[in-house]
């Protein structure tokens, strides 16, 4: 059984927006297994599905900039979520560039060119106003967090309080 692993690299992309602006909290790092967070990240994957028109109608639009998905890689019983940056998006699939070396899964590389339908992203996330708007996996890690890094966290986020430790009716699913 291979657990449900969450790429790092959302905090490439996080990085990409604040690397002049602020310190980031000392958990920037890279690679999470969600583990025990399992049905708080599924519940954060869900709504990012379900909210996934607001990020096409901001990526389309160009609401903002730094626009990023999160893609589930497999391969020989191992499974990795990473970003794509550098985005388009054309008929309901996004393309773009992966944003990391994939640390489970061989043979993909950091800058090869990968699609993912909009159907099977596991999260979105692009920086409008200095807030990141998005991210929603992320957010599953604050459980793990000290207090001063979730604040640091949430005072970089768009919708702060968010939170996916219970369900959050259709999106959880």
């Amino acid at each position: 059984m291979t657990p449900l692993i969450v790429g790092g690299l959302f905090v490439l992309a996080v990085a990409f927006f604040f690397w002049r602006r602020r310190q980031l909290p000392s958990t920037f790092g890279g690679y999470v297994r969600a583990g025990d967070m399992a049905a708080e990240m599924k519940r954060a994957i869900g709504h990012a599905r379900a909210t996934v028109d607001d990020f096409v109608i901001a990526l389309e639009q160009g609401m903002g900039d730094g626009f990023a998905v999160k893609k589930l890689f497999e391969a020989d019983g191992n499974s990795e979520h990473a970003w794509l940056v550098d985005l388009s998006y054309r008929d309901g699939v996004f393309s773009g560039t992966l944003d990391n070396d994939l640390v489970d899964i061989s043979g993909v590389k950091l800058g090869s060119h990968h699609q993912v339908g909009r159907e099977e992203i596991s999260d979105w996330m692009y920086q409008r106003d200095e807030l990141i708007h998005g991210n929603f996996t992320m957010r599953v890690l604050f459980a793990n967090m000290r207090p001063k890094e979730v604040a640091q966290w949430k005072s970089m986020l768009a919708e702060p309080d968010l939170s996916f430790s219970e369900p959050q009716g259709d999106a959880a699913t």
